[in-house]
């Protein structure tokens, strides 16, 4: 998967989760530290030259930032309710509505 795809995939599960009004914060944080982390592989690569240990890091992160993604976050209300998943559209509704203190769902 491409870089560019994995920050879209990245990017569209959040703001799909996240509380409308936080969508403005939560799409300057999300830049924020894509810029971030730019500097810090440039300067990296500046002093040390060593791409290899540059390039672990990466697939390790992504390991990592995968199995996380797999076993804690809950599927997207909108993905399960394109795939008639109506039960689970509801579950996960419910659980995103306590969590941004909505009582009434």
């Amino acid at each position: 998967m491409s870089k560019i795809a994995q920050l879209t995939v990245g990017f569209m599960y959040a703001s799909e989760i996240v509380p409308p009004e936080e969508v403005n914060a939560m799409t300057a944080l999300f830049y924020l530290f894509e810029a971030l982390g730019l500097v810090l592989v440039t300067t990296y690569l500046q002093y040390t030259q060593d791409v290899t240990t540059l390039i672990v890091a990466a697939i390790a992160s992504q390991v990592v930032l995968l199995l996380l993604l797999h076993l804690v976050f809950i599927e997207t209300p909108y993905f399960l309710f394109k795939k008639g998943r109506h039960e689970e559209y509801s579950a996960a509704m419910r659980y995103l509505a306590k969590l941004n203190g909505v009582s009434e769902y």
